[in-house]
């Protein structure tokens, strides 16, 4: 009698699968090891750090020499997560410049080292920004994406850009959070949950945290679960439109009003986004 050819293939499937020791099972290929930036949106929440943007599709860092201004330089650690096995060594990441996306000048930044460290899963970019003489007027930005090499590939394109930016004045918010509550509480963009920079100025920043005096949003010890656990201090998650978002807008508003009345000849006014030049108004419809 013949044995059916299907049974046959289970029986050396079953025979080469049974025979093959644990020993033998590879725990590590560099063809399936990749390297990304934290991702983590509304949408795909998780403990990674805040900072993605779907509307940029990288990862933003911020950071201002606002009361360190006359320190030389800073050095940036953003997180880097392996998508694939841990290594007994230590695996470098290379890291290339997109120099059509610089605002910076090339040599106000330097990146320091790149690394995934051994039996570990998430490793490091160092990079020095410098305290330029630019700075003085505007903030900079220096763009970086991961590319593939021997030891480890580029992560998903969407997951392998990373924007720096820094300036002297209050650092601008990278979490998509934070940037809704800005538009929450100033009346520019055209939805009070608009999670994107269109409408954002420095000057609208500032004005919010001189009027709520927040200053500590990284305090674990002042506000508890609600504080900023990636160090942002300035703006914290307030949600949606309720009372206590009414109060806060309220608050901004008489201190516009305030300002505005003993400065008749220097209004408060956008000095960015689509509404730079426009007077700053609080939202509080």
């Amino acid at each position: 009698m013949k044995t059916p050819l299907k049974l046959v293939l289970l029986t050396l499937i079953a025979f080469t699968f049974g025979s093959c020791r644990q020993s033998e099972i590879p725990n590590y290929d560099a063809r399936y090891n990749a390297v990304r930036f934290p991702y983590r949106t509304q949408e795909k929440s998780n403990k990674e750090p805040a900072g993605y943007s779907v509307d940029r599709q990288a990862f933003l860092v911020s950071y201002s020499f606002f009361g360190n201004e006359s320190a030389p330089a800073h050095t940036l650690s953003i997180p880097l997560y392996l998508i694939g096995y841990e290594s007994d060594q230590d695996r470098q990441v290379r890291i290339e410049p997109v120099k059509d996306e610089f605002t910076a000048p090339l040599d106000g930044v330097i990146v320091k080292e790149a690394v995934i460290p051994a039996k570990s899963s998430v490793g490091h970019l160092l990079v020095e920004v410098k305290n330029l003489p630019v700075l003085r007027k505007q903030s900079v930005e220096a763009v970086y994406r991961i590319v593939s090499s021997d030891d480890l590939q580029a992560g998903p394109l969407q997951h392998s850009k990373v924007i720096l930016s820094w300036g002297i004045r209050l650092p601008q918010p990278t979490s998509e959070d934070y940037i809704e509550t800005y538009n929450l509480l100033i009346d520019a963009a055209p939805s009070p949950a608009d999670r994107t920079l269109d409408y954002f100025s420095l000057n609208a920043l500032e004005v919010i945290v001189h009027a709520l005096g927040w200053t500590d949003w990284d305090s674990k010890e002042k506000h508890g679960k609600q504080y900023n656990s990636d160090g942002y201090k300035y703006l914290p998650y307030v949600g949606y439109i309720d009372r206590k978002s009414r109060a806060l807008a309220r608050t901004i508003d008489d201190y516009i009003r305030e300002y505005n009345a003993k400065n008749p000849d220097a209004p408060l006014i956008h000095d960015g986004g689509k509404l730079q030049g426009q007077p700053i108004r609080a939202r509080l419809n």
